[in-house]
C-alpha cells in the first residue's frame, strides 16, 4: 500500500521532501525513504 501511495504522489509533486511526503501520507518519512529504496518513482 506504501508503495503504491509512493507513485501516486509522485504523479502529482515533482518537488518534494520525504518529510513533506511523510506528512502528506500520513507515515514516518524514514519509512518512505526506506520503500523510496525498493521502487521507482
Amino acid at each position: 500500500m506504501i508503495e503504491h501511495n509512493l507513485l501516486s504522489a509522485s504523479k502529482l509533486y515533482t518537488n518534494i521532501s520525504f518529510e513533506e511526503l511523510g506528512a502528506l501520507l500520513g507515515i514516518d518519512p524514514q519509512k518512505v525513504r526506506n520503500n523510496n529504496n525498493n521502487i521507482y518513482l
